[in-house]
């Protein structure tokens, strides 16, 4: 599944697909209250000055095995710096994958927290950003670390 251009997208029931790359520039993906969606990769922000936004207030994201997992802000995007992924409620499982790569190679953030619901991040490994990327994180609400 490939989001592009300015697409804003709500999902609230179940959506299983091996790969979503968010490849545009401002698309958003809402997840929300009843949503259960699996991926084996999850993309923001994939290719060169592309961005995407994930806002996840309800419902269940898991990044299953596979792929190649999940990252945010990946390739440089300096022209479009909004690789997001903002969770402040519902759950967001990566603890199938190795990593959770924030700021791969892009500019990417990783808000947990914030909302009026209970937000949970689920990662097997912690939040990585290498080559001089700048990942950002807020931590609100912890990570839970498996």
């Amino acid at each position: 599944m490939r989001v592009e251009g300015s697409s804003d997208l709500t999902f609230a029931g179940t959506v299983v697909a091996s790969t979503l790359s968010m490849n545009g520039q401002g698309s958003v993906l809402r997840v929300v209250d009843g949503a259960n969606l699996s991926f084996n990769y999850l993309n923001i922000g994939d290719g060169s000055g592309a961005s995407g936004r994930v806002i996840q207030t309800g419902g269940s994201v898991t990044v299953a095995t596979g792929g190649t997992g999940m990252r945010i802000g990946h390739w440089s995007n300096e022209s479009n710096r909004s690789s997001l992924y903002d969770i402040s409620g519902g759950t967001l499982d990566a603890t199938a994958i190795a990593t959770l790569e924030v700021g791969r190679d892009g500019e990417g953030d990783l808000i947990v927290g914030g909302g009026v619901g209970a937000a949970q991040v689920k990662a097997a490994e912690k939040l990585l950003g290498p080559k001089g990327a700048r990942p950002r994180y807020q931590y609100p609400q912890p990570i839970q670390a498996t």
